[in-house]
């Protein structure tokens, strides 16, 4: 079953409806449904363009605790003015490095949890992560992605 969905709690303080929220998500209002009712869990992904539409930030969507206090991507507190820099390169890349921030965390869980096989597949999918911000701002010169292992 799936963690407890974010997503009611963000609509509330957005005062948007699930419709709203599919269109800001690119998505069909049957996925929110089946987001908010747990029974699908929110995608990275889906939490990124959410982000860029909202300014909340992707990890406070996809750690799963509706009552705990909404983040932005800056990591405070959201309010209604959360996303006014829109499109600027600060807020392209306060998006980028909430993902990352997001991703290290998974991998930092996925590394005391597992093997060598799973730390370094995290330790891979931090990587290209890093990579993929890297390539789309321009934030500092990085070599060409090697393939894994």
């Amino acid at each position: 079953m799936a963690k407890k969905s974010t997503l009611p709690a963000l609509r509330a303080a957005l005062q948007i409806t699930q419709q709203q929220l599919a269109d800001l998500a690119e998505c069909s209002i049957d996925t929110i449904r089946s987001l908010e009712t747990g029974r699908r869990n929110l995608s990275q992904a889906m939490a990124i363009r959410i982000a860029r539409e909202t300014g909340v930030s992707v990890e406070w969507m996809l750690k799963g605790d509706p009552n705990s206090p909404i983040k932005n991507i800056s990591g405070g507190a959201f309010n209604s003015s959360s996303k006014t820099d829109e499109g600027s390169a600060d807020f392209e890349i306060d998006v980028a490095v909430d993902q990352l921030a997001f991703v290290a965390r998974k991998v930092l869980e996925a590394g005391s949890a597992s093997g060598t096989f799973g730390k370094r597949l995290a330790f891979d999918q931090l990587r290209k992560a890093l990579y993929d911000v890297s390539d789309k701002y321009g934030i500092f010169p990085l070599p060409p992605f090697p393939k894994p292992l």
